[in-house]
């Protein structure tokens, strides 16, 4: 019975993290002009870390509702956001203010990834949010696969063997 739970558990966090990749939503166009923008409101990257609480990379309508009472966006519609009709927000929908551009982070540029490292990632991501603190790899390499020393292994950096 707990192993059948284990194996559940450790299979949707496979398929979270291969539909995270492969979604369209890893991608983020540069230099392209998104809005409306709400003065004082959070753009770009805050936007999308503001109101994704389940950290998927998608806004769902349900996240904007939970979080919008509480911002500057409270009395803007989803329509005017969901661009595509697809009931989720992705950042290449999510609103700049007037003149800025912002390029993909790091953690959103294509990288290829191979099943070995999700694979690590779900073995050791307890959260669940796609990536490895040291808190969850107790690991004496940790530094080691942590390239760019933001505190976290994301899958772009676990071991690909």
């Amino acid at each position: 019975m707990v192993r059948t739970l284990i194996i559940k558990h450790f299979n949707v966090a496979i398929v979270s993290v291969l539909i995270l990749i492969l979604s369209g939503s890893c991608s983020v166009k540069q230099d392209r002009k998104r809005g409306p923008h709400v003065a004082g409101g959070a753009s770009g990257i805050e936007f999308m870390t503001l109101f994704d609480l389940n950290k998927d990379g998608k806004i769902s309508h349900d996240e904007w509702e939970e979080v919008k009472p509480s911002t500057q966006y409270r009395a803007k519609r989803w329509p005017l956001y969901d661009k595509n009709s697809d009931w989720a927000i992705t950042m290449t929908e999510v609103p700049l203010k007037k003149g800025e551009s912002e390029p993909a982070p790091p953690k959103e540029k294509k990288f290829k990834i191979t099943s070995k490292q999700i694979v690590f990632i779900a073995k050791y991501d307890k959260n669940k949010d796609l990536k490895i603190s040291k808190k969850e790899y107790k690991g004496l390499d940790f530094s080691q696969f942590d390239k760019n020393g933001d505190g976290f292994i994301e899958p772009h950096e676990a071991p690909r063997n």
